[in-house]
């Protein structure tokens, strides 16, 4: 959860870290409109369901063309 949470508090053409951006995990939760939850043992924020992940591994070149590639893939996302 952390680590998204520094990852959006970073804004465009910066690599600093604004602490005034930190969004709040209930938030991030709100904003996701039920796709993910957070996993309150691991700290982990997880989508809610396996066909929320393979939606998303199946359409992701036409609903995020201009996105770079991760460190990891959509397919080794945890789910609940």
């Amino acid at each position: 959860m952390t680590e998204l949470q520094q990852a959006l508090a970073v804004e465009l053409a910066t690599t600093d870290l604004d602490d005034d951006n930190i969004t709040e995990p209930e938030l991030l939760v709100s904003v996701c409109l039920g796709l993910v939850k957070i996993d309150r043992t691991s700290a982990i924020i997880r989508l809610v369901h396996f066909t929320a992940q393979d939606y998303f591994v199946r359409t992701r070149s036409k609903l995020f063309p201009e996105a770079q590639e991760n460190s990891y893939s959509l397919s080794e996302l945890p789910h609940a």
